[in-house]
């Protein structure tokens, strides 16, 4: 049974509502007020909670590194750096008790497609073997996700009461802890500056779902959260973006350390599926279109199917059995199309064909990605925007009075090789760096393709499977 909680925190409550006498000066937070308000917090919530400032740092990944979790080349990922130390040798992920808080405050990126921060776990010690891995005892890179992402379409800021109604270039606020007494205090201080409480968005860590390990003892689990950024409207924006790293985040413990916990309750996660489902029609179109295909290359190519899995895990299945989630994203729908690939002929190919689930109203965007096998690092991607018409140039239909014309311009196909010729439906994989391209897989080094289906708009969470025309991949290799 849980003791009553017992705090001094007078001081902070009579601080606050000073404060709120003059809330409608601070009314109108823009989002050149971010270090004012990272500063204004910090001073109220230091009364009661230790306070340390960790810069945001944008996350670079290539040839040298061990393991880059799978990146979508389109897409930076970013997270806050909290410094390598003899506890902590994460520099990227730190340790948290009960009582403790993440806050992020930041600008939310400009115009683009699509951004999200998400919670994670990222280490966790095992003292025995675990079924099912190999890592095990030890420490684990689990990298799972912890709950709902806060994307553009449901995050709460200073733009709009109405959370994702004015999603870009404005204040929002985070808080990631365990705790209710917490997550109020982090609340209060805020509402008390004037800062809309519609701005503070509350990542609730499930303590007692996973269950967590949460602690300073060296075989505590890590935390983090990470930002990720997909197509913008301007490239420009997006680079000034990055340039300024306009996130703070700030870890928080409190000065009474000795209070009962009061656990969050364990967050419920958004569910995917929405009405309607794709047209079996599309489906008997794929179908048509990759039988086409098939022909046409089949004079010069041995083709064969390559199973292309779903990769979205379920809440908590790594962290449960030892297994590296890599970074999932509970906005997205991953698929392993190639996995361990060396083409023996720099003329062979890969051929996906599939449904542009944008155009049916069922993502945000949809890309397929040219990834390093060694080390999971993304070289070059294939946007929705890229294979939109792909379908109708690959089938040849040119004449909008087609009776297939309206299917096939949903659909998109086309292939990778390290030599496309002339083939505009081709994307050359890439070998020579260049500034515009500088991640290669050299021939004869293993490739994957990973294919990524985000964000359904009418859910705010990644799409149904049983709502999506899958799309279908094939290896073509060279007589």
């Amino acid at each position: 049974m849980s003791t009553p909680r017992t705090t001094h925190l007078p001081t902070l409550m009579g601080a606050l509502m000073s404060a709120c006498i003059s809330c409608s000066a601070h009314a109108g937070w823009q989002a050149s007020d971010l270090d004012k308000l990272t500063s204004s917090f910090t001073a109220g919530i230091s009364r009661a909670y230790g306070v340390t400032a960790s810069p945001w740092q944008f996350l670079s990944c290539d040839a040298s590194s061990t393991n880059c979790f799978g990146t979508n080349p389109d897409s930076p990922y970013s997270s806050p750096d909290f410094g390598a130390s003899a506890a902590n040798a994460h520099s990227s992920s730190t340790k948290m008790k009960a009582l403790d808080a993440l806050v992020v405050i930041m600008e939310t990126p400009p115009t683009m497609r699509y951004f999200g921060l998400t919670p994670y776990i990222i280490t966790r010690y095992y003292p025995s073997a675990v079924t099912g891995s190999a890592a095990t005892p030890g420490f684990v890179p689990v990298f799972e996700s912890l709950g709902d992402t806060a994307n553009l379409r449901d995050m709460g800021t200073t733009g709009s009461s109405t959370a994702g109604s004015n999603a870009f270039s404005q204040l929002s606020v985070s808080v990631m802890t365990a705790d209710q007494q917490t997550a109020k205090d982090v609340k209060a201080q805020l509402i008390g500056l004037g800062f809309p409480s519609s701005a503070i968005n509350l990542m609730a860590m499930p303590i007692n779902a996973v269950p967590l390990h949460m602690g300073q003892a060296p075989t505590s689990d890590t935390y983090s959260i990470l930002l990720r950024m997909a197509y913008p409207q301007y490239t420009w924006q997006m680079k000034d973006y990055i340039s300024r790293a306009p996130l703070r985040v700030l870890s928080l413990t409190p000065l009474q350390a000795t209070r009962a916990a009061q656990n969050l309750p364990t967050p419920v996660s958004r569910v995917p599926g929405s009405q309607p489902a794709e047209s079996t029609t599309l489906a008997d179109a794929r179908d048509a279109l990759i039988e086409q295909l098939k022909a046409q290359f089949k004079a010069s190519y041995d083709i064969t199917r390559s199973p292309a899995p779903q990769m979205q895990t379920q809440n908590y299945v790594c962290v449960t059995h030892a297994l590296p989630c890599n970074g999932d994203n509970p906005d997205a729908i991953y698929s392993g199309d190639v996995q361990g690939l060396t083409p023996t002929s720099k003329q062979d190919r890969i051929l996906i064909v599939g449904v542009n689930h944008v155009s049916q109203g069922k993502a945000t965007y949809l890309s397929h990605a040219i990834v390093a096998h060694a080390n999971n690092m993304g070289v070059k991607g294939v946007s929705d925007t890229w294979l939109a018409g792909t379908g109708l140039k690959a089938a040849g239909i040119t004449d909008p009075s087609d009776p297939r014309y309206a299917t096939y311009s949903q659909l998109y196909a086309f292939t990778l090789s390290y030599d496309c010729g002339n083939d505009p439906l081709c994307v050359t994989i890439p070998e020579v760096a260049t500034a515009d391209q500088p991640y290669t897989i050299p021939f004869g080094q293993a490739l994957d393709i990973t294919g990524r289906v985000y964000l359904d708009p009418q859910t705010n969470t990644r799409p149904s499977t049983n709502d999506i025309i899958t799309h279908k991949v094939f290896i073509m290799q060279k007589h």
